[in-house]
């Protein structure tokens, strides 16, 4: 009986130590093989996104246009935080672009399967929980802050309109003020919109002669930013939080820097690297100026040829640049991003960023978090480090219980669609340069 009890009890602490280092492996065990830098980056965009939008839905300031709001330094700067959004969208160029070039550069083409399959496992199963959960539970919970910054509008209101969230087309209907389940997710829209249209761009693009890939690269991202400049000529007095703001084709310019940074990493590794050595910690100056000038001249507010031409091609520039010194400069900037403190963040952004608006609708339930105009400095703080903490929290187990497992069985099912290489001379024609290019 005695040793039925310890051997009972030995078992119990097995699975508790596997447990524990199973959840350490999950969310705070960075792999060897990922850019580290780059972990900080979306770590930190994730921080700026959260606190954007507790400042917005607790009634801070309005996104009216024509100019910014006038409010205190402080408040300024958050009503700029909307560039921690453009950040994910110059990452995911990078990392998504440097997939399938690699993928292109070793079998000769962009295994679009075994991508797409990666993908939908990564994105797809919690983002339709989320989006079902809110829709059909949380809506109809009666929580007072969620129906009143919704309008008013009832859940026959927001089931209509949810077909727009669930077919990934949000962003062609959603304005500012517009009732959703989820608003957040125009940009998600645009990401996976950007997946569909990339695979087939970058074929053909490899097909064509060697030197006329990049061209046709950049003639592609130009494309959208003469989009803007039509747009802009069409319309001068135009809103950007009307829709212009939103849409796919007004926004491609800046994953596409992503990709042209991927491109080369991939195809002109130690040539880049040499450039942005020379270049030095001007590079994240660069970086740090470009934003900047959005910060200061730009915002979602205001009108005029900046704002709608001009801002988001410089934050996308801008974030390029911070992306490239963390990929190749060890300088301060990247051994402050490389620190381990963001790699958690980093981990479940994606889930925070699907159930945050979720937390911070409750959380102003709480005495003291009510939603209010003159709402002070280091209570709005308070609010945000709650709602940041329990959307890690929510996001954490998301991760663990349904991510993490998806993501590994979409690259198990992905195997059986991968492609052979090339023959050695030719998977080294387009790359002499490097032997690490695949890290």
């Amino acid at each position: 009986m005695t040793e039925n009890i310890r051997d009972n009890s030995a078992s119990g602490l097995g699975l508790l130590a596997r447990m524990r280092h199973r959840l350490w492996l999950d969310l705070f065990a960075a792999p060897p093989e990922q850019f580290a830098g780059l972990n900080g980056l979306r770590g930190i965009s994730a921080y700026l996104v959260v606190f954007m939008h507790v400042a917005i839905f607790s009634g801070q300031f309005l996104l009216l246009p024509g100019t910014k709001p006038d409010l205190s330094p402080f408040f300024l700067a958050i009503n700029g935080f909307w560039v921690g959004l453009d950040v994910f969208f110059v990452l995911s160029g990078f990392l998504i672009g440097r997939i399938l070039l690699a993928s292109l550069q070793r079998t000769g083409t962009v295994e679009f399967w075994s991508f797409f399959t990666r993908r939908s496992m990564r994105i797809f199963p919690a983002y339709y929980l989320t989006l079902t959960f809110g829709l059909f539970v949380y809506a109809r919970l009666g929580i007072r802050s969620f129906h009143f910054i919704q309008g008013g509008a009832t859940w026959r209101d927001l089931l209509s309109s949810s077909w727009q969230n669930y077919l990934y087309v949000l962003n062609y209907y959603v304005s500012s003020g517009t009732p959703s389940i989820m608003s957040q997710a125009w940009s998600l829209c645009v990401e996976e919109h950007f997946y569909l249209a990339l695979p087939p761009l970058l074929f053909l693009c490899f097909f064509a002669r060697q030197g006329a890939r990049l061209p046709l690269l950049l003639a592609f991202t130009s494309i959208f930013f003469v989009v803007r400049v039509i747009g802009y000529v069409q319309q001068p007095d135009l809103v950007l939080l009307e829709g212009f703001y939103y849409r796919s084709h007004n926004r491609f310019d800046e994953p596409m820097v992503g990709v042209l940074i991927a491109y080369f990493h991939v195809f002109h590794h130690d040539a880049f690297r040499c450039w942005i050595e020379r270049l030095g910690q001007r590079t994240w100056l660069i970086g740090m100026a470009l934003i900047a000038s959005v910060w200061a001249f730009g915002g979602l507010q205001v009108q005029g040829p900046f704002a709608v031409i001009l801002q988001f091609l410089l934050m996308a520039l801008g974030a390029g640049f911070l992306i490239v010194n963390t990929l190749f400069l060890k300088n301060g900037f990247t051994r402050f991003f490389e620190h381990p403190f963001w790699f958690p963040v980093s981990r479940v952004s994606y889930s925070i960023f699907l159930n945050h608006m979720f937390v911070l609708y409750v959380v102003m339930e709480l005495p003291g978090f009510a939603p209010t105009r003159d709402m002070s400095v280091l209570r709005l703080s308070a609010l945000a480090v709650v709602v940041m903490a329990l959307s890690i929290l929510c996001a954490s187990i998301t991760y663990v219980l349904i991510e993490r497992p998806l993501i590994d069985f979409g690259r198990r099912v992905s195997r059986r669609f991968r492609k052979d290489s090339l023959p050695s001379w030719q998977y080294a024609r387009d790359l002499p340069h490097s032997p690490d290019v695949h890290r």
